[in-house]
């Protein structure tokens, strides 16, 4: 009987360690779109993965799950924006489409962001996740 109570202790110890996640405070969020064949980019804003290329769309930075400032990349520079800008002007931040605060938790093969499940892929220090023509690179990770 000690012996099959010992087993399942340990059995049970193995499986938990295996689903290990992070709880991540702070980290840097990009977002990509794949560049359609025969266009050329600024190579500063271009970003290669898995032999595609993609173009920066918008950049966040994150400190204890909330977002500090945004940057957007359009044809004619990069605009950017505070917390507090997307938090006085709610429809501007409606339109990003960037949440302001974020839970990230990291496990061994997905991420959850703000509840959203997605299988990623490890690169560096990097978090990549492909999603339709777009990528999201999650990076400088400091966990909780």
């Amino acid at each position: 009987m000690k012996i099959v109570l010992l087993f399942a202790l340990v059995i049970t110890l193995f499986s938990c360690s295996k689903n290990k996640a992070d709880n991540v405070s702070s980290f840097n969020i990009l977002y990509c779109k794949k560049i359609p064949l025969g266009l050329t980019y600024n190579n500063s804003n271009v970003i290669e993965h898995e032999k595609m290329l993609y173009s920066k769309k918008m950049e966040g930075s994150y400190i204890n799950g909330e977002l500090q400032t945004l940057e957007l990349y359009k044809s004619d520079g990069i605009i950017s924006y505070t917390n507090k800008d997307l938090k006085v002007d709610s429809l501007l931040a409606r339109y990003i489409d960037i949440p302001l605060r974020r839970e990230i938790i990291i496990h061994s093969k997905t991420i959850s962001d703000n509840k959203s499940v997605f299988v990623y892929e490890k690169k560096r220090d990097s978090i990549f996740v492909k999603r339709n023509d777009e990528i999201i690179i999650y990076n400088n990770i400091k966990l909780k």
